[in-house]
């Protein structure tokens, strides 16, 4: 089906990457298609915890055949130890993604190992190492209520506060030993893109459920059970910060491929003429949706538009949906564009992807193999073919010519392992940058070249200026790769680096994001996907993104 995309001078502005909401090719999203499609059974084969949650659980997952184990070392962390940091010494789960048999000589060496972070190592029979904490707002609040014979009140789980627990980070794909998904046989279910991650990550959210109904019985024997209603609701919490930033210009071919895909998708629902039924169900997601932005009470968007406002752009989206018959979704689609704040327009588009199945659903086998182009650029590469590409970096002049360029530099943290940002006129240490500075670095370039003939070889003007060979094999490797540049500077003093976070977290499926600062996005995932004992009664055929609010008990 060919289609006509939105270019990137629409598509790659950080402000437009940054209301990008997760849509049906999102990672988390595909990850549920699959587990519902093929049945996947996940079991609690180990529950030994206290009545304070401190243990072991153990969860087996049989999916499709591939039999694989989360083993989690749960603990209760005093608050005067939580820091918020990765490189607390504590968490309240500590979870090991594994196959083949269990060896718990070989898992507690490991769980020793994750205690020493970036110095640890783990075994070829880890998929990943996770970790995790309970939510300071709900986790104790539910388990109360469970020890008391009655479900907790829904007000307090609702809007910002939808999980049990909030994920700390996951350790994968060759890190510290772990064995890489691109490793796995192409049969096996999680031989795809940040497939481990997402498992691990919906395991997370089935542990809180377990481990609050497993605390609430040894506490009282009179205790009830957390609802299905409201385990279907609360979703697992995450948060990333400034450090994303760096994420973006390191990984250019992937940028472009999730931009390239989304749009593609985007682009095919855009020219679909919608029947009846297809206007119900958009108008169906898109209530839900502004339902769930109106609850959203927390106050936490400094930066983005509020989740209030966010609920009334839907609200006259809703009254001026109606296509017509005969009339493709692009003529309400552009009216959004011209009338609606960005984010709800983008919202609109995410949600159309659902109405479309049919049409997007082919694209997520795209990843697979679009991730994983590689591209080096030929020695026989000329000037006048540097020239031609450096063309599409005219967006970086204006941006060079901008108060506060490339005044800051982005640095890792001895002490916490996380990504800092220095001033340049003041910090020491830009030695050991990371790199984020994409506008200096073609702007380099653009001068080193002035006054060179067309027709000399790249690899002859190598020869004098060595140091631009990085920007070279840049430039020429991104022919034909629209959408792999983020059209800001990173380094400005400026930067907002919560857009380039929400940007990444919604490709991976976060729902309802949120900041609290300019760094900082948090979020959830899986709210209102189904339960593991609901994955093979095919729960995805029904909606379950927006989901409404349980019914108070």
């Amino acid at each position: 089906m060919e289609v006509e995309l939105r270019g990137p001078s629409e598509v790659m502005s950080i402000a437009a990457l940054g209301a990008v909401k997760p849509h049906r090719l999102s990672f988390s999203r595909r990850l549920i298609r699959r587990m519902t499609e093929q049945g996947w059974e996940i079991s609690l084969s180990l529950c030994d915890v206290d009545e304070h949650g401190v243990g072991r659980m153990v969860y087996d997952i049989d999916a499709n055949g591939h039999l694989l184990h989360f083993v989690i070392r749960s603990d209760n962390v005093p608050e005067e130890l939580r820091t918020g940091r990765l490189s607390e010494a504590r968490f309240d789960g500590m979870g090991i993604l594994c196959h083949g048999p269990l060896d718990w000589g070989r898992l507690d060496r490991e769980m020793q190992q994750i205690q020493l972070r970036s110095a640890g190592r783990g075994t070829h029979q880890s998929l990943g190492w996770t970790l995790c904490s309970r939510s300071s707002r709900s986790f104790d609040l539910v388990v109360d209520a469970l020890c008391e014979g009655r479900q907790p009140a829904v007000e307090p789980l609702v809007g910002g506060a939808s999980y049990l627990l909030r994920n700390n980070g996951y350790y994968v794909n060759g890190r510290h030993g772990t064995r890489p998904w691109t490793s796995l046989p192409p049969e096996h279910p999680l031989a795809e893109p940040y497939f481990p991650e997402m498992l691990a990550l919906y395991l997370w959210r089935q542990y809180g459920h377990d481990l609050v109904d497993a605390m609430a019985r040894k506490r009282n024997v009179g205790a009830v059970a957390l609802d299905a209603s409201i385990k279907r609701y609360l979703g697992v919490g995450n948060a990333t910060g400034q450090g994303m930033s760096t994420f973006l210009p390191k990984w250019p071919y992937w940028v472009d491929a999730w931009n390239s895909i989304r749009e593609t998708a985007f682009a095919r629902v855009a020219a679909t003429k919608p029947s009846e039924e297809d206007v119900d169900r958009c108008r169906l997601l898109l209530q839900r949706a502004r339902n769930a932005y109106a609850i959203d009470q927390l106050g936490l968007d400094s930066v983005f538009v509020e989740p209030h406002l966010l609920a009334g752009e839907l609200t006259k989206l809703l009254e001026h949906l109606d296509p017509g018959k005969g009339t493709a979704w692009a003529s309400p689609l552009a009216w959004a564009d011209e009338h609606l704040h960005i984010e709800a327009a983008s919202l609109f588009r995410s949600v159309l992807t659902e109405v479309h199945a049919s049409l997007v659903d082919d694209l997520g086998g795209r990843y697979l193999v679009e991730m994983a182009r590689r591209y080096e650029a030929g020695p026989a590469a000329t000037i006048a073919d540097l020239r031609k590409q450096l063309r599409s970096y005219g967006w970086v002049q204006p941006l060079v010519d901008a108060d506060g360029f490339h005044e800051k530099f982005f640095y890792r943290s001895e002490e916490h392992g996380e990504q800092r940002v220095g001033d340049r006129a003041v910090d020491a240490g830009t030695e050991y940058e990371t790199f984020a500075g994409v506008v200096a670095l073609i702007t380099s370039l653009v001068h080193a070249i002035e006054g060179r003939p067309d027709g000399e070889l790249v690899a002859r003007f190598l020869v004098d200026h060595a140091n631009q060979r990085f920007a070279v094999e840049r430039v020429l490797s991104l022919i034909d790769v629209p959408y792999a540049e983020v059209r800001a500077d990173m380094t400005n003093r400026g930067w907002t680096a919560a857009e380039a976070g929400r940007f990444v977290l919604a490709t991976f499926g976060m729902e309802m994001a949120r900041v609290s600062s300019d760094r900082w996005v948090q979020g959830v995932f899986f709210q209102g996907a189904p339960l593991s004992d609901e994955l093979a009664t095919k729960a995805d055929e029904q909606d379950w993104i927006y989901p409404s609010t349980p019914a108070p008990p």
